[in-house]
């Protein structure tokens, strides 16, 4: 997975925090922790997001790879929330039709960028 990097796996854990909070508010940490505390760290976690990336050698397959893997993440991460008996407090679940929408946007940009992949490895076999 050379497409992880640490910036990366930070976003992930951000990401992964504030899908717990969501889905499993009921559990009595999140009482305890100050909401002060975590918009600081959601606002942590998006400055560093925003951060460039230096990049060695920018590739559409590596890109392709980050993206997919990160809403293979998400949705597998709503899954496994809900299976466990969480419930979204935001409404970022299944049964929202946003959700799906941007789902179907986000599948339609892989396929775009899996041409680009194909495009970029025919152009360096010739």
């Amino acid at each position: 997975m050379s497409f992880l990097k640490t910036k990366n796996i930070l976003i992930l854990s951000g990401l992964t925090i504030l899908y717990i909070m969501d889905y499993l508010s009921q559990i009595e940490i999140f009482s305890v922790i100050p909401r002060r505390t975590v918009l600081i760290f959601i606002v942590i976690f998006l400055l560093i997001s925003f951060l460039p990336i230096k990049r060695k050698e920018s590739n559409a397959l590596n890109e392709f790879k980050w993206e997919a893997f990160l809403i293979g993440y998400i949705v597998l991460t709503m899954i496994i929330l809900q299976l466990l008996g969480g419930q979204s407090v935001t409404g970022i679940s299944f049964e929202n039709w946003f959700v799906w929408l941007v789902l179907l946007i986000s599948v339609w940009e892989l396929r775009l960028k899996w041409r680009k992949v194909k495009q970029e490895s025919a152009v360096k076999e010739n």
